[in-house]
C-alpha cells in the first residue's frame, strides 16, 4: 500500500481513498503483544474501519479513537 501512495499525485480520487481508509484499517487492526482483543472488539473496530467512521480521524489518533469507541459501547447498557 505505502509503495502506491507515493504515486498519490497521479491516482483518482476513488483509489486515494481506498488507500486513505487502508491505512487506518491498518492501524484499527495493530493490538498490544499479550493483549488481544476479543473476538466482538475485533468486529466493532472492523466494522468502524469498512464502514467509515474513521475516514476523518488523523491516523495517530486511531488507536485513540478505537480504544473510547469500546470503551463507550462497553458501558453502554443493552435495551431490555
Amino acid at each position: 500500500m505505502a509503495a502506491f501512495a507515493q504515486f498519490g499525485s497521479d491516482l483518482d480520487a476513488a483509489t486515494q481513498a481506498q488507500l486513505h481508509r487502508g491505512e487506518r484499517l491498518v492501524e484499527l487492526l495493530k493490538q498490544p503483544q499479550y493483549k488481544p482483543l476479543s473476538v466482538v472488539q475485533q468486529i466493532i473496530s472492523i466494522f468502524a474501519g469498512v464502514r467509515g467512521l474513521v475516514d476523518d480521524i488523523p491516523v495517530a489518533d486511531i488507536q485513540k479513537f478505537e480504544s473510547g469507541l469500546l470503551n463507550f459501547i462497553e458501558k453502554t447498557p443493552e435495551p431490555n
